[in-house]
């Protein structure tokens, strides 16, 4: 089955959304009592550029709680504004207040949110504590300040209007970023696919290319991300691996497999910390494949074909390791899909994929990205978490009717916020590709 086929449309921005008609629904999300001057200031800015306000003092009569009213309007909301003043909210059954649960199911939805937070008063501890959250460097919002009602009104018609500007210009289209990170996995050579791969894309809007192909094809620029993924907080090759690097399909392309070992690196001495002295500042020279004290990586063969990282001139990243890790295999143990290293190889390639980002994209003009997550090869290992396999790991019940069709996943909705590569909004959608992952597994295998 071609790889395309996994491609689904489920954003509703994609093309009746917000950004092709002429009027957004902008959620309204604060506390009520004591509020409601700045709510109506913000309900006056919404109307003021014709779109609609969605206010819960509004909503009607309905079966449904507060709480699954207000969620629902989120949901159904194309942007969200957040608007802190001096009190946080009566937390709820689940320990936070109807506001911060609000922004939280913005976040996962991938809506926009634009924080307003007041100065000049004094705030609550909790509510301290949640702006610190919301305006978390690497992965909150940047806000705006306000005093008065009218300055509030003044500043939520310009942050709106750029919302506007922004998705005019260029509309995120989800199929189309889906499209382009699944076509990423398509181009992985069958040589490598004797073992199960783990392959992690990612594409990246608005489209637009971030690098030259005088860029791409530079020595520097090949050196600098070969340093990232060997040497960097989340390393792909050990330092004491060839790898190959080579211009394919416009992307430039690192590997360990040795088809490509005529491309190799020439090793160029240049300063790094070494694992000792990393802390202290001090430095040692280094050439480019060889250490002398070679930092604790992937954990992977040093011989291990699968590794490759991949990074295009639209932003475009996709990172393959080995999905079963032959290393830690014992004699006559079973090779098997341990979920909790799924899950950290997941993680570990997101996070890779945002540093990398970092390095060509400092400014964010990509804000959005589709996350595809694959295994492709043999698809006959069982699936077991790290405790099974060590319970039973010379047996396991292994389903017919397997296949090896590539197991591909990705979630629902798949653009996301650039800020979920980062820090706990990774972990989060690590975590959740792994249980999609995992019901595929199984499903193939008919277990």
């Amino acid at each position: 089955m071609p790889l395309a086929n996994y491609c689904t449309r489920t954003w509703k921005g994609a093309h009746d959304g917000p950004f092709n008609d002429a009027q957004m629904k902008v959620f309204i999300s604060s506390v009520i009592q004591g509020f409601e001057t700045y709510r109506s200031a913000a309900d006056e800015a919404i109307r003021t550029l014709s779109h609609e306000p969605v206010r819960a003092e509004n909503f009607p009569a309905s079966p449904n709680t507060p709480q699954q009213a207000c969620l629902e309007g989120v949901r159904e909301s194309d942007a969200l504004l957040l608007i802190l003043g001096q009190r946080y909210g009566a937390p709820q059954a689940n320990g936070i207040s109807a506001t911060h649960e609000e922004y939280n199911e913005a976040k996962r939805q991938s809506i926009s949110v634009l924080v307003f937070c007041q100065r000049g008063i004094t705030r609550e501890n909790t509510q301290e504590q949640f702006i610190d959250e919301v305006e978390s460097w690497t992965s909150g919002r940047f806000s705006a300040s306000f005093t008065t009602e009218s300055e509030l009104e003044k500043k939520i018609i310009t942050a709106l209007h750029r919302l506007e500007q922004r998705a005019h210009t260029s509309p995120t289209d989800e199929e189309d970023i889906l499209q382009r990170a699944l076509e990423r996995m398509q181009e992985i050579d069958d040589a490598v696919l004797s073992q199960t791969l783990l392959a992690v894309a990612t594409a990246c809007s608005p489209t637009q290319s971030i690098l030259r192909p005088s860029e791409l094809e530079c020595q520097d620029f090949a050196q600098g991300i070969m340093n990232e993924a060997t040497l960097g907080e989340f390393p792909l090759f050990r330092a004491d691996t060839a790898v190959s690097s080579q211009i394919r399909n416009d992307a430039l392309l690192l590997s360990t497999s040795q088809e490509h070992i005529a491309y190799s690196f020439q090793p160029v001495p240049y300063s790094i910390p070494t694992s000792s002295s990393r802390r202290s500042g001090r430095y040692q020279q280094a050439s480019q494949f060889s250490m002398d004290a070679p930092r604790e990586t992937s954990n992977q063969s040093v011989d291990d074909p699968s590794l490759s990282l991949l990074i295009d001139d639209q932003g475009s990243v996709r990172v393959t390791r080995a999905a079963v890790h032959q290393s830690r295999l014992h004699l006559g143990e079973i090779q098997s899909f341990i979920e909790e290293h799924i899950r950290e190889g997941i993680l570990n390639s997101i996070r890779l994929s945002e540093k990398l980002l970092q390095r060509i994209d400092s400014n964010w003009r990509l804000s959005s990205v589709a996350i595809v997550v694959g295994l492709l090869g043999p698809i006959h290992h069982p699936w077991r978490t790290r405790r099974q396999q060590e319970a039973s790991p010379h047996s396991a019940t292994i389903g017919y009717g397997m296949n090896n069709e590539p197991i591909i996943v990705h979630l629902n909705p798949a653009v996301r916020s650039r800020s979920d590569l980062l820090g706990e909004s990774a972990l989060e959608v690590a975590e959740d590709l792994t249980v999609l992952l995992r019901r595929k597994v199984r499903d193939s295998q008919r277990l």
